[in-house]
């Protein structure tokens, strides 16, 4: 028996894989791959579309908002021949302005019966009346069925529920399998799920539920006895719960035959961040090197749970992160020009510059985190032989130290300003915080939402 399974060529996220170009169409798409039941060996190719409602153009046909796609699938064989080439015209309607201008995704889905062997695809997907275009790029390469027992793809779905409408295009098999192309899941997570299995013989197996982090650590386990006979459909929903956020793969295991499939969980605060990161241009991965210098620097103003997400992320998908990071603190977010982001780079170059010492770089001193968090200070007094007072603040210890006072005027991160006092306690040029007049000024040097992000 030969089957198929989908690599994507732009980025490694399992096959989960998303295409903007730039000024062009955003989508987000999923595959699964199924076996026609017939005995032929051939394939039912499953592919989902994702289209948030703002990359779209809507009009008013008959008191509705209605917008009008062309979504396009070309797959070559091994030899560049045109195996199967089709493109879909569908319409879409909504309720209202609003929900054509939100981010929620009108869901698509088209199935082809193919042979396996190794293809290579491309999908489009086009705004008719902004004749705007979005497109990707997958390849499909042949695996064989080698063992006794086998577990066809596995589909992680929004919704799952029994249904007799054989029209709708989500039918399968008695049921209607909602996709869910992003694979984003809220907390507490709950995955519907759907998959086949076959060669195991007749009878009760057990089915183990395994959902490991990026580094592998088994975070949830359960299993279930289902009665099996031939070819049979698995359907269930996985009540998580609470697992954090981060990248994590589902392990679906019978009697050591086993298949895996990736998946995100976010907190509702961020749910909409990500699925935009998602919609991203496609990003060149970070090195290992690479990946470890961006996140020391947006460890220094990114709260706990972003760098806890982006640390789960594999190399792949951090640029998509961080593209998103700058994006969620652009100050002017309709123009191409980020502010912040040019302007803590800006320091970044000047402390490294500034506040370097034979063994740190100018972001991991005291001075340098500071004046990246809040910038160059409105006033700075220096003492060589130390300070005998200050308002708000005892320094009559350091009369014989060098201290200097950094003073922020009302505005911005202080609502009645604040002061910063530093002290070179050795005498070796390094200044080294002392304390603030700004109460909590502990939880406001906080970088990375703890002394990890340092």
């Amino acid at each position: 028996m030969r089957w198929i399974i989908l690599i994507f060529s732009l980025i490694a996220f399992s096959h989960i894989v998303v295409m903007a170009q730039e000024g062009g169409l955003g989508f987000i798409y999923d595959y699964s791959v199924f076996p026609v039941p017939d005995g032929s060996g051939d394939c039912y190719l499953e592919i989902y579309f994702g289209i948030p409602c703002n990359q779209l153009t809507f009009e008013t046909v008959e008191g509705s908002l209605e917008a009008s796609l062309l979504l396009g699938v070309r797959l070559l064989d091994e030899d560049g021949n045109v195996v199967l080439e089709d493109i879909e015209g569908v319409k879409k309607s909504v309720s209202s302005l609003e929900e054509a201008e939100s981010e929620r995704l009108i869901l698509e889905q088209l199935t082809y019966r193919i042979e396996g062997g190794y293809y290579r695809g491309e999908l489009g997907v086009t705004d008719v009346l902004s004749k705007t275009t979005g497109t990707s790029i997958m390849e499909i390469e042949e695996i064989k069925d080698i063992g006794d027992g086998i577990i066809y793809d596995l589909q992680l779905a929004s919704n799952i529920y029994t249904s007799e409408d054989e029209q709708s295009i989500f039918f399968k098999n008695g049921f209607i399998v909602l996709p869910n192309p992003s694979r984003i899941y809220r907390e507490p997570v709950n995955i519907p799920l759907y998959f086949e299995v076959d060669h195991f013989g007749d009878g009760e197996k057990v089915v183990e539920y395994i959902i490991a982090d990026a580094a592998g650590e088994k975070k949830w386990a359960m299993e279930r006895r289902y009665s099996v006979s031939g070819h049979s459909i698995l359907v269930d929903t996985l009540k998580v719960g609470e697992i954090g956020v981060g990248y994590y793969q589902l392990i679906v295991r019978i009697e050591g035959v086993e298949k895996r499939k990736t998946f995100v969980v976010y907190s509702e605060e961020y749910e909409a961040e990500l699925a935009l990161l998602l919609q991203s241009k496609s990003l060149k991965p970070y090195t290992e090197e690479e990946s470890a210098r961006i996140r020391k620097e947006i460890s220094i103003i990114g709260d706990k749970e972003e760098i806890e997400l982006y640390d789960s992320l594999p190399l792949e998908l951090r640029p998509y992160f961080v593209e998103r990071f700058w994006k969620r603190r652009d100050p002017t977010p309709e123009t191409q020009f980020n502010e912040l982001k040019e302007a803590f780079y800006e320091r970044l170059e000047y402390v490294n510059e500034k506040f370097s010492i034979s063994n740190k770089e100018g972001w991991q001193t005291d001075m340098g985190r500071v004046y990246l968090k809040y910038g160059e200070p409105d006033e700075i007094s220096s003492q060589p032989m130390g300070l005998s007072s200050m308002v708000g603040i005892d320094v009559s210890t350091f009369e014989t130290e060098p201290t200097e006072a950094w003073e922020y005027h009302s505005g911005g991160e202080f609502h009645t300003g604040a002061i910063f006092i530093f002290v070179d306690y050795d005498n070796d040029g390094e200044y080294n915080f002392f304390g603030s007049t700004e109460p909590g000024y502990g939880r406001l040097l906080k970088i990375g939402g703890g002394e990890s992000g340092y």
